[in-house]
């Protein structure tokens, strides 16, 4: 048998006792494998809810979407629904590549950690260089994670 620890506390063996990262990832995968036996309805209405308020964010903190929901006639994410969102601007990459610093947020919110540049490998000859969160990382790590137990 393997000699991998399972445990962070010293003289606990099985079950591990999980780091404060490690039981955050499983309280997330948790969260994920419950609410994938959601309605469709139950899981759109938390979805929208979520949306929504990244929406109101990226309004008052990102100025391409504010000009962008201007644009569109909104002012904010409060009435956004499944019909209304495909009335929403979708962000092209040429968008991205022209004014990129019109896509930052002037402010993260508190706890989402501190922001760090990553950078696509430019495989259709044009990289493009985005900012993202420590909260976006987890995202990624945790829907990665998800991906990986499915299989």
């Amino acid at each position: 048998m393997s000699q991998i620890p399972f445990s962070t506390v010293p003289g606990i063996a099985w079950p591990g006792v999980a780091s404060a990262a490690g039981a955050t990832m499983l309280a997330m995968q948790w969260q994920l494998e419950r609410s994938q036996w959601w309605s469709p309805e139950a899981l759109q209405a938390f979805q929208f809810r979520q949306l929504r308020a990244v929406v109101a964010h990226a309004i008052a903190q990102v100025p391409h979407y504010r000009r962008a929901s201007q644009g569109a006639g909104r002012k904010h994410g409060e009435a956004l629904d499944a019909r209304s969102f495909l009335d929403w601007p979708v962000l092209k990459k040429s968008a991205l590549m022209v004014d990129e610093a019109a896509l930052h947020a002037r402010a993260i919110p508190d706890g989402h950690g501190a922001l760090q540049e990553t950078r696509t490998t430019g495989s259709t000859g044009h990289p493009v260089r985005v900012r993202q969160t420590l909260v976006s990382q987890f995202y990624a790590h945790a829907l990665g994670l998800r991906e990986h137990l499915w299989h």
